[in-house]
């Protein structure tokens, strides 16, 4: 049975994901990551954060990128979150 694959990287293939190019220009970069939730999208780079948020699609649809690292975090945003 084949495997599902991504941009050609098998989902479950045991290596890491390619790392990203990423060009500055200026104020501007460009780059190469896709998004997590959308894979057929590109992700949205936060140069203040340095972290790669989800597609703007995908943060229309209600999708964030949310640390939850502890047991107290993962309470409020099961207890707080819109869904």
């Amino acid at each position: 049975m084949d495997e599902p694959h991504i941009d050609g990287y098998p989902l479950w293939s045991g290596l890491p994901p390619p790392e990203p190019l990423i060009h500055y220009e200026g104020p501007v970069a460009f780059h190469t990551q896709r998004c997590a939730v959308l894979p057929g999208q590109h992700a949205v780079l936060d140069l203040n954060a340095g972290v790669f948020r989800p597609s703007w699609t995908a943060q229309q649809q209600g999708w964030r990128l949310v640390r939850a690292d502890t047991w107290l975090r993962r309470l409020a945003l099961r207890l707080f979150s819109d869904a």
